[in-house]
């Protein structure tokens, strides 16, 4: 598994369910870090996350998504 400080030059999102202590989405991409700001988002629904950058969707979750306001 990668860990963001052994790599400075890549961006992370990941999805961490406490429930059960898995991650199910996950995404990593260099041009990221590219210095600039960037835009990240999720789109929450009772059945979905989706994830995004600059308003690109990056990934979706579907498994333990919270139902609890946040």
């Amino acid at each position: 598994m990668e860990k963001v400080g052994k790599e400075p030059n890549m961006a992370f999102m990941t999805f961490h369910c406490n429930h059960d202590k898995r991650f199910y989405g996950r995404f990593s991409d260099s041009s990221l870090s590219d210095g600039n700001w960037h835009t990240y988002s999720v789109q929450w629904t009772p059945s979905l996350l989706r994830f995004y950058v600059d308003g690109v969707a990056r990934f979706d979750v579907t498994e333990c998504v919270p139902n609890q306001p946040m």
